[in-house]
């Protein structure tokens, strides 16, 4: 067990007085752990919706962006600091077809965008078709997953509904509205900083997604028959990751957890919590009915973590908050300086998992006449990633670079008019990364692939978006399965 985590619980607590007269003077100090987290580490996301061949009328390109700036002034005035200001890009044209992968992020960073802003919102609508795509990335994320989708679907009931939607008919909330937004990034935004957060790069972590049918996925069966051996309920993202870290062959994984007040996103967001799990790598090796049963005791744990790290009450959280009452010196001199094993040990992001399923937004979408499996969600992964600085001297030192290796995301499942369910997944991983993994499975064809062209033959390799059954994810599912 790496010292690291003992020295971080030590020095947070040790911090605690310094801690509190620092905020005391200084409010801009982040004030959670997840603050701090998503100032120092976390990086780029998108979301979105798209609506096909059902969208009511709703004028033309120009009415279109006033009513979605319109619905984007009033969320904020609603919803306060939970949000973020946007830039609204919105113009003419024909969606790419249904089945296409989506590789890189949603947004065209078009002449005349105004860059400053830490979310940009793409909006493409296609009249005659009766369809658009709303695409909203958020920078450094300034915002969370969830607080983005509640803008975006907001955004989408008061484009459709106008005076009839949520937005014009609420008022400004008590709560989230007066809290202070916390600062998460250094520096002005400029068009540079986002043509180099979001242009592919062999350095980056590039994100491929596509539509999956997963009516009859293993992975849902496996969830399904472990928790009733457990007793307790297992998010199907848990089993996902656990699956994913198998046929990768990465050993830590953090799932996250939104962390709600009781009574959902409209009382209260608190931000992001970790269930940090690790031992795929040796445990994949065993033979299936020992994995079966290895598995089966860390979702009995990861599923009580889940809840207390829905609490702000888990390790995750309670390691976090001590991180960020050290000096950001020493903070600077871990990461520069500590062993790959060392950073898991503190971030266990090797591979992260997020998903949006169970978040209630209470948003209204199936509106204006929109039947179900006309609308779908897109969900691209976020990724934890060191400073430039840190990741320059870190380069010198020898030492990996990266904090999160492979991302995977699954945005909220729709039901067809037929009964199938689609979702949305996603893959961010490096091309390096890539090619790495594409490499072990033997697929020498695709690990000599160049830049989002490996990302891309990763992604249909875990989740084969074809033939979904296929997938290796749902393959080691079924596997399991059988034991």
């Amino acid at each position: 067990m790496s010292i690291v985590p003992h020295l971080i619980h030590f020095g947070g607590i040790v911090g605690y007085p310094r801690d509190r007269l620092l905020r005391a003077l200084n409010t801009d100090r982040p004030a959670t752990g997840w603050d701090f987290l998503r100032k120092k580490y976390a990086k780029h996301f998108g979301f979105g919706l798209e609506v096909r061949g059902a969208l009511p009328p709703c004028g033309d390109v120009c009415d279109m962006a006033s009513c979605a700036r319109e619905a984007l002034q009033l969320a904020r005035g609603r919803y306060g600091a939970m949000l973020a200001d946007a830039d609204v890009h919105v113009r003419a044209g024909a969606l790419p077809p249904a089945g296409d992968l989506i590789a890189g992020y949603p947004v065209d960073l078009a002449d005349g965008r105004e860059y400053s802003k830490p979310v940009l919102i793409d909006i493409i609508h296609d009249a005659a078709a009766r369809s658009y795509r709303i695409g909203a990335v958020a920078y450094d994320h300034i915002i969370d997953g969830a607080p983005l989708a509640l803008l975006v679907q907001l955004m989408h009931n008061h484009i459709v509904l106008r005076d009839d939607s949520l937005l014009a008919r609420a008022g400004r909330s008590r709560e989230t509205a007066d809290r202070p937004p916390v600062p998460v990034r250094r520096g002005v935004l400029a068009r540079e900083r986002w043509e180099r957060a979001l242009a592919p790069s062999e350095e980056s972590l590039f994100p491929v997604g596509g539509y999956l049918d997963v009516t009859d996925s293993a992975v849902v069966a496996l969830r399904s028959r472990i928790a009733r051996e457990i007793g307790a309920a297992v998010p199907v993202s848990s089993v996902e990751l656990a699956l994913a870290a198998f046929e990768t062959g990465l050993n830590w994984a953090s799932d996250c957890v939104a962390q709600l007040a009781p009574g959902g996103i409209h009382d209260g967001y608190r931000g992001l919590g970790f269930v940090r799990t690790s031992g795929y790598a040796q445990a994949a090796g065993l033979p299936h009915r020992a994995q079966y049963d290895w598995l089966r005791g860390v979702l009995a744990w990861a599923s009580a973590e889940t809840d207390r790290e829905r609490a702000r009450r888990g390790s995750s959280s309670l390691l976090y908050e001590r991180y960020r009452r050290i000096p950001a010196f020493w903070v600077d001199l871990f990461d520069r300086r500590i062993a790959y094993d060392d950073v898991m040990a503190v971030a266990g992001t090797q591979l992260l998992g997020s998903n949006l399923n169970g978040v209630d937004y209470g948003v209204p979408v199936h509106v204006g006449g929109i039947p179900a499996g006309a609308l779908r969600y897109f969900f691209i992964p976020s990724h934890s990633e060191h400073h430039r600085e840190t990741r320059r001297a870190r380069a010198a030192r020898n030492l990996e670079t990266h904090v999160t290796e492979v991302s995977l995301s699954s945005a909220p499942f729709v039901t067809m008019g037929d009964g199938r369910r689609v979702m949305y997944k996603s893959t961010k991983a490096s091309p390096a990364t890539a090619r790495r993994i594409l490499a072990g499975w033997g697929r020498d064809d695709d690990a000599r692939r160049d830049g989002p062209a490996a990302v891309e033959a990763l992604f249909r390799e875990l989740y084969r978006p074809d033939r979904p059954s296929e997938g290796r994810i749902e393959q080691r599912a079924r596997l399991l399965f059988a034991v």
